[in-house]
């Protein structure tokens, strides 16, 4: 088995079949596209500054976090298959302990590669690197690629966007598609962590992967334990399967405004954020839970709550199958405690996280649709919101947050056949 040193941020399990083109082959002559079939040739490629590199089928051993910035890297392979460029993470390497295997900056594309053997203390397979000195600007698309880790081996798979951005307008770009992911924990977050930059921008697309993972697939979040920040994006056809294997349901789809983070108590919880999202035609099946929309998030009173966030959020065509809890919620902001004597208090729920979601053309496999909304869903325990099917909606208290349904009960009733009855409180136009 051949050794590299690669840095991934996130894990993710993908079986697509694709072969590399006879175009991808290194045209001759030409120093910035390098085709490489060794370990010591991959880490000269990289290090060396090349542009573009060609990876040839066989085992990649990665002991150690590589980074890469304004690169290409393609498998020459063809992936589901045993002639394919294999990343293997090395989960016993101290140089691998709370990083990723990957760390990504600048343009790059990771294309027709397999990655596997992801397990915590690895953070994930793929992560944008923390802020970049002279780099503002990021474009990080991954396709074509699979992503398989044992169930709950590891937190995360790709965690994509800016990372600790404290100054400045930074943007990135996220391109994620025609992928498969398998295993762990979380799926794919893209959005802000950790930063302050109040023109820190994300941008992305999530299209056409199939994903099975035990808990949330997708996490889209404006920040988490920061401030400011934007993201919009779409999620367009991807395939969601089995977000419910673990002790409480998990999510197909989570668009977050802010919240805490959850692995580091005492932290702040992310505050004035705005996302915009739009979900078309993806399909949901055997989920806890296939669609959640929330303005703000607090773990417990050992984190801090998570204040002024806007979400606004289009699902439209959305297919669900067997959801073990619900199909939908919508919160304006939530909180529950750990440990159920922490409790919260009422001060600091919120205030001021607005959502508003458009949900149209909805499919429940000809079963009940189960959706929910409330303005705000305060600390009653971890397990307090699954303990029904769809608790009751009362639109107070909402300690000052909103939650809405675009346009009218009527049309929402209408376009979305077999969903339970929604208070007339809650849309924008009223019940007609």
């Amino acid at each position: 088995m051949k050794a590299i040193r690669i840095l991934v941020v996130a894990l993710l399990s993908v079986s697509v079949f694709a072969v590399a083109s006879p175009s991808d082959a290194a045209p001759p002559g030409d120093s910035n596209v390098v085709e490489v079939s060794t370990v010591a040739e991959l880490t000269a490629a990289v290090d060396g500054g090349a542009r573009r590199v060609l990876v040839a089928p066989g085992d990649y051993l990665i002991e150690a976090p590589i980074d890469l910035t304004d690169i290409e890297l393609v498998g020459l392979g063809a992936v589901g298959t045993a002639s394919v460029a294999k990343f293997i993470v090395d989960p016993t390497s101290p140089d691998l302990f709370m990083t990723p295997a990957v760390w990504v900056s600048g343009t790059v594309l990771i294309e027709n590669l397999s990655f596997e053997g992801l397990v915590h203390p690895v953070l994930g397979y793929v992560g944008s690197a923390p802020a970049v000195p002279g780099i503002d600007r990021h474009s990080i698309t991954i396709r074509n690629s699979r992503f398989v880790t044992a169930d709950f081996a590891a937190r995360s798979s790709f965690i994509l966007g800016n990372n600790e951005a404290a100054t400045g307008s930074p943007h990135t770009s996220v391109i994620f598609e025609d992928n498969y992911v398998q295993g762990g924990f979380l799926g794919i977050a893209v959005g802000n962590f950790f930063s302050t930059a109040p023109g820190a921008h994300v941008d992305a697309t999530i299209a056409r992967n199939e994903f099975h993972v035990p808990y949330t697939t997708i996490l889209v979040t404006g920040q988490i334990g920061g401030l400011n920040g934007s993201v919009t994006g779409r999620s367009v056809a991807n395939e969601i399967y089995d977000t419910n294997r673990w002790t409480a349901p998990g999510y197909g789809l989570s668009v977050l405004g802010g919240t805490d983070d959850v692995f580091n108590p005492g932290a702040p919880g992310g505050s004035d954020a705005r996302v915009n999202w739009t979900s078309t035609r993806d399909r949901f099946i055997n989920n806890g839970i296939g669609i959640a929309v929330w303005g703000g998030h607090r773990h417990g009173d050992i984190w801090g709550p998570s204040m002024g966030n806007q979400v606004r959020a289009k699902i439209i065509d959305p297919y669900f199958e067997n959801s073990a809890l619900r199909d939908v919620d919508i919160l304006g902001s939530s909180a529950y405690e750990f440990l159920p004597a922490n409790g919260i208090a009422e001060s600091t729920i919120g205030p001021g996280n607005t959502v508003e979601v458009l949900l149209r053309q909805s499919d429940f496999d000809g079963e009940s649709g189960r959706v929910w909304i409330k303005n705000a869903e305060t600390g009653d325990g971890l397990f307090g919101r699954f303990d029904s099917p769809v608790p009751p909606m009362p639109t107070e208290p909402s300690y000052g947050n909103t939650a809405t349904f675009t346009g009218s009960m009527r049309a929402f009733e209408r376009t979305n056949p077999g969903a339970n009855a929604i208070p007339a409180a809650f849309f924008t136009g009223g019940p007609s």
